[in-house]
């Protein structure tokens, strides 16, 4: 028993003091997106990239900062409660603030961004009918939760799965679904500032308010309000996270008014389908294992528990490529109408930087995958979810191509020409995750995942080449996997030795992208430029 409690007491501080540093982690990314807030200032004869790199710099920063509280908390939260209740919230936010906010949102975000950008007196014309709009979405997703609910129940009553969902699972979807209402407020609002190419103030606010939220979670943790605790906490905060960003809107562009077109909702509805089936199918074919986890297995929340571990470190990857998305696809919406080959230029730089970061990542977490489960989870949780990161991780780069992808195609106004590629990637997924899961469990889902986005990737690509004439990848891939390869075989040969390992890891990477002349000429202007220097043109002789 004293043995136990020790036990207990030890993973309560090694919890805690990881916390702490997520805090650390958190002031000094709000410190400095401050302060590149304070010294960087948008002028319209910036030249692009200082000006991507101001757009993305800070966001990145508080970004880092978001997880490393959110690591810090998934840290506390999983050697504190027991691994069925952390299942139990896994599934239940999965299910509200994925695949039902998603459906709210209807791509109103996208959507409104780009009409934003385009024409940014648009925004007193369509913010209210825009915001009216995604709380009636949001309305109708409580009986759409009510069917989910209810068709596990079917399906156990059938016995074709072997347990419902349980009734803890369903408080916590009651609990979250009104936050779809303050979400989407927050979100038409975050729109607004990106389209105007400021979104480090939206990434501030959500930074402060995962703070918040997380202090209240483990205040009503403490005072034993457990797992349940932790859903109120998430609605609190996103309540509150609600009413800051109305108190910004007011005070950078007064309030836009409560104006209500039927005409331009219509218009609305049937133009962001396509971006939320987008979204949706995403969703499916990214996170939908999940829920097919939970009913093939005789213990559900536990395996999503095991499962979820994998993917805290693929949310942790995931970081870089939507902020730097943001950052570009103002400049991607205005190239989609004046200047292809501008466009083309930019989607390919963007890929070929993100996987000179993502790749390396991807072969040391494959590397270190159960040391890295152990460090932050627990031994509980590596049997099962450090085979299960090992394979999950390689998704990443092929997302992060995609990712790019699907928003140069939606500068393009070819959503609903894209729309296809995303229906059969979600059929390839749901149908080999029903025929493979049952009997191989979470690894066969974290194959899957990694498939699917190579089967999204090869329709994306096509469009593209017809749009823009080339759709780089395995052009610019090849010289990072190589290095990531020789990279990890120093690490996995001194592996008895961590930290000389991955600093042996480093260097070889680095040294051998240098043998095989990754950095070319056009990288060393993009580096003058973002230094705020003038890029000093070379031209070459002619030949004769």
């Amino acid at each position: 028993m004293m043995d136990a409690l020790a036990h207990h007491t030890l993973a309560f501080r090694t919890a805690l003091f990881i916390f702490i540093i997520g805090l650390v982690l958190l002031a000094i990314g709000a410190a400095a997106s401050l302060w590149l807030v304070g010294r960087s200032v948008a002028t319209a004869g910036q030249d692009p990239a200082r000006r991507i790199f101001r757009n993305s710099a800070g966001p990145l920063l508080i970004q880092l900062a978001v997880r490393g509280i959110d690591l810090s908390f998934v840290v506390f939260l999983y050697r504190l409660i027991a691994k069925s209740d952390v299942g139990d919230y896994n599934l239940a936010g999965l299910l509200v603030t994925l695949i039902l906010a998603t459906i709210g949102d209807w791509g109103l975000t996208v959507w409104f961004t780009r009409e934003i950008a385009r024409d940014p007196a648009a925004l007193r014309r369509l913010f209210g009918t825009t915001l009216l709009l995604r709380w009636a979405l949001a309305l109708l997703m409580v009986p759409l939760a009510a069917l989910v609910i209810g068709a596990y129940g079917l399906l156990h009553s059938a016995a074709l799965i072997p347990q419902a969902l349980p009734t803890q699972t369903v408080i916590l979807i009651a609990i979250l679904l009104p936050s779809l209402l303050p979400s989407g407020f927050a979100s038409a609002v975050s729109a607004v500032y990106l389209a105007h190419e400021q979104p480090t103030t939206p990434a501030l606010v959500n930074l402060l308010n995962n703070c918040l939220s997380t202090l209240l979670q483990i205040a009503l943790i403490l005072l034993g309000f457990r797992i349940v605790g932790v859903a109120w906490a998430a609605l609190i905060a996103t309540l509150i996270n609600a009413a800051v960003f109305a108190w910004l809107l007011i005070r950078r562009w007064g309030w836009p008014g409560w104006s209500w077109d039927s005409k331009t909702a219509r218009s609305m509805l049937r133009t962001a389908f396509p971006l939320m089936l987008n979204g949706l199918l995403v969703a499916v074919f990214f996170r939908f294992d999940t829920f097919i986890i939970q009913g093939a297995a005789r213990d559900g929340e536990r395996a999503v528990a095991d499962y979820s571990t994998a993917y805290k470190f693929a949310s942790l990857v995931l970081v870089l490529p939507p902020i730097v998305i943001n950052a570009l696809f103002p400049m991607f919406a205005r190239q989609a109408l004046n200047d292809r080959s501008a466009l083309l230029r930019g989607y390919r730089l963007t890929v070929r930087l993100l996987l000179l970061l993502v790749i390396p990542l991807a072969a040391g977490l494959s590397v270190w995958a159960p040391e890295a489960i152990r460090l932050l989870f627990g031994a509980e949780y590596v049997a099962a979810g450090g085979p299960a990161l090992r394979l999950l991780i390689w998704f990443a780069p092929i997302s992060y191509v995609n990712g790019v992808a699907q928003y140069v195609l939606i500068a393009l106004d070819r959503q609903a020409t894209i729309t296809w590629a995303f229906l059969v990637t979600a059929i390839f997924n749901l149908a080999v995750n029903l025929l493979t899961v049952p009997i191989w469990g979470i690894n066969a889902a974290a194959v899957v995942t990694v498939l699917s986005e190579g089967v999204l990737y090869l329709p994306f690509r096509l469009v593209l080449k017809r749009e823009l004439g080339a759709a780089p990848f395995l052009a610019v891939a090849w010289r990072p996997l190589l290095a990531a390869l020789g990279g990890a075989a120093a690490m996995v040969l001194l592996r008895a030795w961590p930290l000389l390992a991955i600093a042996a890891g480093v260097i070889v990477y680095a040294a051998t992208l240098w043998l095989l002349g990754t950095f070319d000429a056009e990288d060393r202007r993009l580096l003058t430029r973002l230094r705020g220097k003038p890029a000093l043109e070379t031209v070459a002789p002619k030949a004769g």
